[in-house]
């Protein structure tokens, strides 16, 4: 990650380093995916600390499969002339709390078991 980035994030008034804030951010997005029962992802794009694009799953909501966090936040970038082609991903930032919200997400759409139900075949 830049120092720049580093720098800008590690100031933020929240006190968290900058893929964290970042994640938390994605995070902030993926919480509005469940207002219209998307699966709830979140995705970010940020340059030098600052925002520049955010998305959230709407496959839902606009009835199209290619509707992903991570594609509309791409979208959502045009042609911004300080871009290049080089991106750095962090894995592993917020694990805990994003596979919490996955789980809470997944657990609510489960249905309630059946014992009367037999498998196929």
């Amino acid at each position: 990650m830049s120092n720049s980035l580093n720098s800008h994030l590690a100031q933020s008034p929240s006190g968290f380093d900058a893929g964290e804030h970042a994640m938390r951010l994605a995070l902030q997005e993926a919480e509005k995916a469940l207002k219209h029962e998307d699966v709830p992802v979140g995705a970010v794009v940020l340059l030098d600390g600052e925002v520049l694009a955010r998305g959230k799953n709407e496959r839902e909501l606009l009835g199209d499969p290619t509707a992903h966090a991570e594609i509309g936040s791409l979208y959502n970038l045009g042609a911004d002339p300080r871009l290049t082609h080089n991106f750095e991903v962090e894995g592993g930032v917020l694990e805990q709390e994003c596979a919490e919200l996955l789980q809470r997400f997944f657990a609510g759409k489960r249905l309630p078991a059946d014992n009367n139900v037999r498998p196929l075949g």
